[in-house]
């Protein structure tokens, strides 16, 4: 691989960026082009070595993978949580009228659930000065100074009080948590911000569990999926010499509506298939992810 790694430069640019001006939580550091012309931004980048030619069986996972969202999924997640909030908890009705931002969020955030506090930890919980937030407010290092009496964390604090936002459906989490903390201020409401953190995880299991998204999605994929026109091609290598399988919390439905969508029956016609279903050996629905890792419940046909 090329010594230049687009990751790595970007890595570089966003802690240079963290320490010479101010960032949101989903702004990136711009990277020069110039500088990573040796980087194949085609490829796929590895932190350690491994020899593909021992893998024999390759999993996918549906949402944020096969199934790539845009903004506009983003916002409906925000929107069904925010209802849940205000119809079923009480919260503002003021809430329903806050646009929801894209920009604001990122993965990998944390929830202070003793302060209410948004902020980004490194890997040492170092708390960074310039990205934390207390609703839509960033708060400065006086003030972390102030609340931590540091700017890095305890592990045992971390542990009893952190909560991460740890994947891409958390980006719209992480804007709830600030727009609700932004409302509950302004309109000069009480609140515990660890029964907060515990009514908005309520609210975004809903979000899944209901199926309000999953039925919004199935009925309009093409407004809240992004096509991409190498995922055939890279079935049809990867088949070659491969298991493939499909490991999914979503229900079928809503997988085989957004396949249909992304992967037509003509494009698979020149391959030998009938359905999109017939890229897959094994094909697991309703997993209910993590504890289908460790748990014993038996498969069931769905069709």
């Amino acid at each position: 691989l090329s010594p230049v790694c687009l990751g790595s430069l970007r890595r570089a640019a966003s802690i240079n960026a963290e320490y010479s001006g101010e960032s949101t939580f989903g702004e990136e550091a711009a990277v020069d082009e110039t500088t990573v012309s040796e980087c194949h931004q085609g490829c796929v980048f590895s932190n350690a070595d491994v020899n593909m030619e021992y893998i024999k069986c390759w999993g996918f996972d549906y949402d944020y993978t096969l199934a790539s969202y845009n903004d506009k999924t983003e916002e409906l997640i925000h929107e069904i949580a925010i209802n849940f909030l205000v119809d079923n908890l009480s919260y503002p009705d003021s809430l329903r009228y806050l646009r929801y931002d894209p920009h604001f969020a990122a993965k990998g955030i944390a929830y202070d659930k003793k302060t209410g506090y948004l902020m980004k930890l490194d890997q040492f919980y170092k708390i960074g000065a310039r990205t934390t937030f207390f609703g839509r407010r960033r708060v400065t290092a006086e003030e972390i100074l102030e609340v931590y009496g540091t700017l890095r964390l305890g592990k045992n604090y971390v542990k009893k009080n952190i909560r991460v936002l740890q994947d891409l459906f958390s980006v719209p989490e992480g804007c709830i948590y600030a727009d609700v903390m932004e409302t509950l201020v302004r309109e000069e409401i009480e609140f515990d911000p660890e029964f907060v953190s515990k009514d908005i995880t309520e609210a975004m299991s809903h979000v899944h569990t209901s199926g309000l998204m999953h039925k919004q999605i199935a009925n309009n994929p093409e407004s809240y999926l992004t096509p991409n026109p190498d995922l055939l091609p890279f079935f049809q290598r990867v088949r070659e010499r491969n298991k493939v399988f499909l490991l999914t919390n979503s229900p079928f439905w809503s997988v085989d509506a957004g396949m249909k969508y992304l992967i037509k029956e003509e494009d698979l016609a020149p391959m030998g298939l009938k359905s999109w279903e017939d890229l897959f050996d094994w094909i697991v629905v309703d997993a209910h992810k993590p504890q289908w890792y460790d748990g014993n419940r038996r498969f069931r046909n769905v069709r």
